[in-house]
C-alpha cells in the first residue's frame, strides 16, 4: 500500500519522526474478539521522541456523531419523500436523487464508525493506564497538535508549517511538512486491553 507521509522537526535541536507508522493495522484482543485500535501522533517523555500513541475515543466525539446520524437520516427521509413526489405514474420504485444515494453512503460510513468507537469505548473503559507510546509503550506521553487540513493531500508543498507544540527538552517549537511516499505491506500488531504488545 502507498502512503503518503508527514514529517516532524524541531527548530532548535535534531528531534524528528514521521508519521509512517500511524498506517500500521493494530488491535486489540479481547477474547476472542479483535478491536481495531485509534492512534495518533504524539510525544513520549520517557523516550523523548515523536512517535504514534494510542488514542482513546472521548464522550464528546461520540455524542457528536450520533447528533450527526440523527441530522442524516432526517435529511435522507427528507429525500425519500421528494423522490416518492416526483415518482412517474408508470414507476414502480421510488428512484432515489443523487443526494440521497450520497447521504445514504455517509450514514452507512457514520453507523459503522460509531458501532467501532463504541466497542473501543467500552473496551477501554476500565483501563489503568493512560494511552501509550507505540514506539517503548510507555504511558508518559502527550498528544501533538492536529495537523492543518492542507497537509497531507500530495501537494508536494515542501514549507514546514508550525504545529503550536514546543518541545519539553529544549523549548523549540516543532513543525510538521509534507514527506515522500512509501510503499507499505504492514504486519498487524496485537494488544492487550491496557496496550501492552502480544508477542
Amino acid at each position: 500500500m502507498s502512503v503518503e507521509t508527514l514529517d516532524y522537526e524541531c527548530a532548535d535541536c535534531k528531534l524528528s519522526g514521521s508519521n509512517l507508522s500511524l498506517g500500521r493495522p493494530r488491535y486489540y484482543v479481547n477474547f476472542d474478539a479483535e478491536v481495531l485500535m485509534s492512534v495518533q501522533m504524539g510525544y513520549c517523555f520517557m523516550g523523548q521522541h515523536i512517535s504514534a500513541m494510542e488514542r482513546f475515543p472521548e464522550a464528546a466525539e461520540i455524542s457528536e456523531l450520533e447528533a450527526a446520524l440523527v441530522a442524516a437520516r432526517t435529511q435522507f427521509a427528507e429525500e425519500q419523500r421528494l423522490a416518492e413526489r416526483n415518482k412517474r405514474w408508470w414507476q414502480t420504485k421510488v428512484r432515489l436523487t443523487d443526494r440521497a444515494s450520497i447521504i445514504s453512503h455517509d450514514i452507512a460510513s457514520a453507523t459503522k464508525r460509531l458501532q467501532r468507537l463504541r466497542i473501543l469505548s467500552a473496551l477501554l473503559s476500565q483501563r489503568v493506564s493512560g494511552p501509550r507510546c507505540l514506539q517503548c509503550y510507555s504511558d508518559q506521553c502527550v498528544p501533538l497538535p492536529k495537523v492543518p487540513p492542507e497537509l497531507g493531500y500530495g501537494l508536494l508543498d515542501t514549507r514546514p508549517i508550525l504545529l503550536g507544540f514546543r518541545h519539553p527538552q529544549c523549548g523549540g517549537e516543532l513543525s510538521v511538512r509534507e514527506g515522500i511516499r512509501f510503499s507499505m505491506n504492514w504486519k498487524p500488531q496485537y494488544f492487550d486491553r491496557e496496550g501492552r504488545p502480544l508477542e
